[in-house]
C-alpha cells in the first residue's frame, strides 16, 4: 500500500512539475461598427464589424406562412451574411435565408453534392 501511494505523490508530482500553464487568450476584437433597429411589427435589421474584418448584417421580417393544417401563422423570415478572414487571409463569405423552408446558406467554401 505504501508503494501504491508512493507512486501516486510521484507521479501527480511530476504531472504538475512539467505541466506548463496555457497561454493567456488574447483579447477579443474591437466592435467598430454596429447598428440595430426593431420595428414593432416584429421586423429588425442589425449589423456590425470587429477590427479585424468581421462583418456580420441581417434583416428580419415578419411573414405569414402555412402552419402544418393550412393555416397562415406568423414567421420570421431573416436574411443575412457574415464574412471573416481565415488564417492564410482568404476572405469566407457566408449568406443565408430562414424561412418556411429552412436553414439555406451559400457560399463558396461550402461543400456542394
Amino acid at each position: 500500500m505504501k508503494l501504491l501511494t508512493f507512486l501516486l505523490v510521484i507521479s501527480t508530482a511530476i504531472v504538475l512539475v512539467s505541466s506548463k500553464p496555457a497561454p493567456p487568450a488574447p483579447p477579443p476584437p474591437q466592435i467598430v461598427k454596429s447598428s440595430f433597429d426593431l420595428d414593432p411589427s416584429g421586423s429588425y435589421n442589425f449589423g456590425f464589424e470587429t477590427e479585424n474584418g468581421i462583418v456580420k448584417d441581417e434583416v428580419g421580417s415578419v411573414k405569414a406562412i402555412k402552419n402544418e393544417k393550412g393555416m397562415d401563422e406568423p414567421a420570421v423570415v431573416v436574411k443575412g451574411s457574415y464574412s471573416y478572414y481565415d488564417p492564410d487571409g482568404n476572405q469566407i463569405v457566408l449568406t443565408y435565408i430562414a424561412d418556411e423552408n429552412g436553414f439555406q446558406p451559400q457560399g463558396a467554401h461550402l461543400p456542394t453534392l
